[in-house]
């Protein structure tokens, strides 16, 4: 048996496998900016397409894109999976399967936007300074006689630090109409169905009648 002519037979089967090229499944998605028109993508992603592009310029610079075997997520199509789900609500699964990427990728990425979002919290809100404290008692006041009051946060007491209230800033300094209109609705339908105590109930109605009816 001749070993060597072996071998040189083996390496020829290997060179000749290794030329093969083999086509990559990758998965095409789709952009929403040229899906839909500016009211549907509002609809869909509850900001306008001037708000997320300013968001992804924000945290861009702290993202980096995702590479796979089979894909790779850039990073407004990461910002889009994490505004899909904060819109929806929805399943992580579902929202994979609308963009083409495995539940676990959804995951991790809705992780990374909402922690970088959730850093630039003091750049976007914050409470009034030592000069306008008056001023603002004052206004709270004037709606519904409630005295001292410097601020209020609608929604559940969670021990979560929730991008949400940063992105309203953010769509309030964009002038993203649809964006504020949308969570003041949400809010205001929740704060009505929700049920309080008779003194405090009251107060709450008269704002959410007077400032989101």
């Amino acid at each position: 048996m001749n070993t060597s002519s072996s071998s040189e037979s083996d390496l020829e089967v290997l060179e000749f496998i290794s030329s093969i090229s083999v086509p990559r499944n990758l998965r095409h998605r789709r952009n929403p900016f040229e899906m839909f028109t500016d009211e549907e993508f509002q609809l869909r992603y509850r900001f306008n397409k001037n708000t997320v592009i300013h968001l992804s310029d924000t945290i861009s610079s702290a993202l980096v894109p995702i590479m796979h075997r089979k894909y790779t997520l850039s990073v407004l199509e990461q910002i889009f999976i994490a505004l899909r789900f904060y819109a929806t609500g929805t399943f992580q699964i579902v929202i994979g399967d609308d963009i083409n990427v495995h539940k676990t990728t959804v995951s991790r990425v809705v992780y990374k936007v909402s922690k970088e979002i959730a850093k630039r919290a003091r750049s976007y809100i914050s409470m009034p300074n030592v000069v306008d404290l008056r001023e603002v008692k004052a206004q709270f006041f004037d709606i519904a006689g409630f005295p001292n009051v410097i601020g209020c946060v609608d929604g559940s007491h969670i021990p979560i630090q929730s991008p949400g209230a940063v992105l309203h800033n953010i769509a309030l300094q964009q002038n993203d109409t649809l964006a504020i209109d949308s969570a003041t609705e949400e809010d205001s339908t929740e704060s009505i169905e929700q049920p309080l105590p008779c003194e405090g109930n009251h107060f709450r109605r008269l704002l959410v009648e007077q400032y989101f009816s």
